[in-house]
């Protein structure tokens, strides 16, 4: 195998890849003493927390349910505050091997286009005096000079990549003070779909304007195996009560009773109600004017739904 091969086969072998960064984040929050604090209060008080009360009455094969949506509110301090974020990234020793074996590879290939007869075949010219070939050494000094780009480049990509980062973000810090009364602690889910559940059988509902939603009752022959007590049709089944699921959206449900046979007296009438508490919010509303702060920690808020 010739020099240059040699040359070329090891370098490809060097310079392979770049180096992984390890990254580190520290987060610490200073406050802004100098700033002056939001408070919503009364009478514009904050919302803290959601629930729901729903209300249903069974007509036959059909069920009417009636939503209203329920809220409970604070009284919310923003203080002002700044986010600094400390980003510390590392490389260990990958960039001094790229910048090793760069520099291995630039000084092979300057050495070679110096002094190109050192790495030529000895020869005979047409005279029969002894000399060395230069064209090998002048090749090989081209493509080692060409290769320590490779690694050279990688080092100082890897070193801008590695360094470290400070990042500075004004925010608030959200502390919850006493309850307060809300404008309308509970007001009628308009517009909302509803799923109504009942074993394997499902379907879907949208409440008016006044949170009111009618579902159709499954068929006798799509209720649960415990259920379907009619295949006798000179036996008359004794009422009985099965449940159902009612799903408010992606975090709210709660189950909902009914009674079968739907012709029974029972059927009709038959009604009841289900209090949903109002379960604190995740995150605090956004500031007047201000892009929310999405690296704080998460704080009682409205959701808006």
């Amino acid at each position: 195998m010739s020099h240059a091969r040699r040359a070329v086969t090891l370098a490809a072998v060097l310079t392979g890849g770049c180096a992984q960064i390890q990254t580190t984040s520290k987060v610490e929050i200073i406050a802004k003493d100098d700033a002056p604090a939001l408070v919503l209060g009364p009478p514009a008080a904050a919302i803290t927390a959601r629930g729901a009360t729903v209300a249903w009455t069974q007509r036959g094969d059909a069920i009417a349910f009636e939503i209203y949506a329920t809220k409970r509110c604070a009284v919310l301090r923003h203080d002002p505050v700044v986010r600094v974020e400390r980003i510390t990234r590392s490389s260990g020793g990958a960039v001094y091997w790229e910048f090793g074996v760069g520099g291995v590879l630039l000084a092979a290939g300057l050495t070679a286009l110096i002094r190109p007869e050192l790495f030529g075949q000895p020869a005979l010219n047409a005279d029969g005096e002894r000399v060395r070939d230069t064209k090998a050494g002048y090749r090989l000094g081209g493509i080692l000079t060409a290769l320590s780009a490779v690694p050279l480049g990688a080092g100082v990509y890897d070193l801008a990549r590695s360094r470290d980062e400070v990042r500075t973000t004004d925010a608030y810090r959200v502390h919850v003070g006493e309850a307060a009364a809300c404008d309308e602690p509970e007001l009628a889910a308009a517009g909302r779909t509803v799923e109504f559940i009942v074993g394997d059988w499902k379907t879907t509902a949208t409440t008016d304007a006044q949170g009111h939603a009618e579902v159709k009752l499954p068929h006798v022959n799509e209720l649960p195996s415990s259920a379907a007590e009619l295949d006798e049709p000179q036996q008359v089944p004794e009422p009985h009560t099965l449940t159902g699921v009612l799903r408010l959206g992606a975090r709210k449900a709660l189950a909902v009773d009914f009674v079968v046979p739907y012709e029974s007296a029972e059927a009709q009438g038959h009604s009841g109600q289900v209090v949903i508490e109002p379960q604190p919010l995740r995150r605090a509303p956004p500031m007047p004017g201000k892009r929310p702060d999405h690296g704080s920690p998460p704080t009682p808020a409205d959701s808006g739904q």
